[in-house]
């Protein structure tokens, strides 16, 4: 893909390593060829079911980082044939949902808060200043009531930050979590 938010920015840091890069799109001619002699192939279309096993070549290392949802199935969809079997013969396939994208999240926002701190932002929070509030008080503030206490928590939280106030949802699906 040729995205400002993935394709691009990993062509260009690809490049800056000295790697030959060629980016690609689903208008692109001869996609199959260009991936048959590709040694890493990085898919981030979004466009579930571009890439075909048969056309990378043994021993290549396939990446999907492009996942579309898919309503009618309420599913999310790969940018790799559903067929994993497919890509038996690449030494390497990491897909998409569960693999690429919690990391890539997970990167991304720390590259925000490592911009943030270079740039001398003033932190955002509590301070020393800040009233400290009784553990019932929170609560109600929270919502949790006495039935619903165990689903925040307290915790350790990146340096220079002792704790954190953490809530986790769990959500079945890509819908699920689109509604909330």
């Amino acid at each position: 893909g040729r995205s400002r938010l993935v394709g691009a920015p990993l062509a260009y840091a690809l490049a800056a390593c000295d790697a030959t890069v060629t980016i690609a799109h689903t208008r692109t001619r001869a996609l199959d060829e260009l991936c048959g002699a590709a040694d890493i192939v990085v898919s981030a279309a979004g466009c579930p079911g571009l890439v075909r096993g048969a056309w990378i070549k043994r021993g290549a290392a396939v990446v999907n980082v492009g996942t579309t949802y898919d309503a009618a199935a309420k599913a999310l969809r790969s940018d790799l044939e559903p067929d994993l079997d497919a890509f038996r013969h690449a030494a390497l396939v990491a897909s998409s949902p569960g693999g690429v994208g919690p990391l890539s999240l997970a990167m991304l926002m720390r590259g925000v808060v490592e911009a943030a701190a270079r740039r001398g932002a003033p932190p955002v929070g509590a301070t020393e200043q800040t009233r400290a509030v009784p553990h019932a008080e929170l609560l109600e503030w929270l919502g949790a009531g006495a039935a619903g206490a165990g689903a925040w928590s307290l915790c350790a939280a990146p340096p220079r930050s002792p704790r954190a106030l953490v809530r986790c949802f769990d959500f079945i699906d890509h819908a699920d979590a689109a509604e909330f």
